[in-house]
């Protein structure tokens, strides 16, 4: 699990009621490394592209990601890393 992920998993076990739909904005700060890693692992999370490698490793790195299956799923597992789930 990311940084980002863990993060948000800490903060919705405080506020289990957070709704993602009424979110408007995120705002994250991270190291330089985390963000290059997200910025390396873009080109890799479109579906095309994942459905052609069916590999999902850019996608540990990739913040937009960990975010949304955070706030939407509550968990970040193997589950959300599967192209049914993507997808």
């Amino acid at each position: 699990m990311s940084p980002v992920a863990e993060c948000l998993k800490q903060i919705l076990e405080r506020e289990p009621g957070i709704d993602h739909a009424k979110i408007e904005e995120i705002i994250i700060q991270a190291s330089v490394l985390m963000s290059t890693m997200g910025d390396l692992s873009w080109p890799f999370t479109g579906i095309a592209e994942l459905t052609r490698t069916r590999n999902h490793v850019a996608l540990n790195f990739y913040i937009p990601y960990n975010v949304a299956v955070m706030l939407i799923d509550k968990k970040f597992t193997p589950e959300q890393l599967t192209l049914e789930r993507i997808r």
